[in-house]
Order: structure tokens, then C-alpha cells, then sequence
């Protein structure tokens, strides 16, 4: 899997499940609108390609999968772009926030084939 976060901010707090994981998902880039972030992935990670725009990130990026931690009210949305552009997605909690958008996300992944992970995690 070449995995590109969407949300640097909040996506590092993953940094290191991401480096855990590194035999089954290279990082391959980063999505941030906020030019401090990407320069701080980009010293970690120097090899990543780096995207103020989702939709470019989407036509240009190196991925086949995005994991989404950006705002949660963009979540449904930006997971349905993904899929429909061909990439595989893990989002953070919430998945949507209506049920108008949960029914968009089952009938993307039946539409498209592509995966659709909702990622939680227990803080115990």
C-alpha cells in the first residue's frame, strides 16, 4: 500500500503506528492546507511528496490509499473523492455525520470496489 495522510496536523499523532506499520504501507505523501505542516513532514520524511490541494494530492499523488484526519465534517466527502478517484480509504472517526452521507459511503464501495476502513482507536 502507498499511503498518503490527508490532514498532517492531526495525522501525526500516527507517526509512529505509520513507521510500525512500514513493511505493509509506505508513507508516500502528505495533505495539509497549512505550510508548516508539510515542511515538518517533509524533514521527517523527506522522500514524501507534499500537497496544499486535496484534489491535486488525488490526480498527482503517488498513492493508492489516503488516510483521512482531517476535520470531521469533511470526512463522507473527501472519502467519497478518494474512492471514486481509484484510491483505497482509511478514515478517522467519524465516518460521516449524517446518515444521508453514511448511505453515499456504502454506495461508493459498491459502486467503485475500492476499500473503505473506519479507523478507532481504544485510549485504554
Amino acid at each position: 500500500i502507498r499511503l498518503a495522510v490527508v490532514g498532517g496536523h492531526r495525522g501525526a499523532s500516527f507517526a509512529q503506528a505509520l513507521e510500525a506499520l512500514s513493511e505493509q504501507a509506505e508513507l508516500t505523501a502528505i495533505c495539509d492546507l497549512a505550510e508548516d505542516v508539510r515542511l515538518k513532514w517533509k524533514e521527517r520524511y523527506p522522500h514524501i511528496q507534499a500537497f496544499a490541494s486535496y484534489d491535486e494530492l488525488l490526480e498527482r499523488g503517488d498513492c493508492t490509499a489516503v488516510f483521512i484526519c482531517t476535520p470531521l465534517q469533511l470526512h463522507a466527502a473527501q472519502a467519497v473523492q478518494a474512492m471514486e478517484a481509484g484510491k483505497d480509504v482509511l478514515s478517522e472517526v467519524v465516518a460521516a455525520t449524517t446518515l444521508d452521507d453514511c448511505w453515499r459511503l456504502v454506495e461508493t464501495v459498491e459502486k467503485t470496489g475500492r476499500t473503505y476502513m473506519l479507523a478507532e482507536i481504544s485510549m485504554s
